[in-house]
C-alpha cells in the first residue's frame, strides 16, 4: 500500500507552489474506488506547508506578460507567474 498524505476531502487543502512538495494522484480505495489523494514528492517536515502545482500553464517565455497572454488562469496565479518570470530574468 502506498503512503498517502491525504485522502478525499482533505486533499483540497493544499496551496499552490511552483516548487511543490506534493502532487495529486488517484488512489484505488478498496471501498470507494478511485479517489483523489496527495502524495509527497519529497520528505516533508512536521509543520511544513503541503503544496501542489495547480496545473495551470506556466511555460510562458519570460518576456510574455501573463496578463496580456491567452493564459487561462486566475489573476492570483498570473501575479505569481509574473513574479517568477522576474526572478528568472534577474536584476535589470
Amino acid at each position: 500500500m502506498c503512503s498517502l498524505l491525504a485522502l478525499w476531502r482533505n486533499s483540497s487543502k493544499a496551496n499552490h507552489s511552483f516548487d511543490n512538495n506534493a502532487e495529486y494522484e488517484l488512489y484505488d480505495h478498496p471501498r470507494f474506488g478511485a479517489i483523489k489523494c496527495l502524495r509527497a514528492r519529497r520528505d516533508i517536515s512536521a509543520g511544513d506547508e503541503i503544496t501542489v502545482h495547480y496545473g495551470y500553464e506556466d511555460n510562458l517565455p519570460p518576456n510574455v506578460d501573463p496578463y496580456a497572454s491567452e493564459l487561462e488562469a486566475p489573476d492570483w496565479y498570473r501575479a505569481l507567474l509574473r513574479e517568477r518570470q522576474r526572478e528568472a530574468l534577474g536584476p535589470t
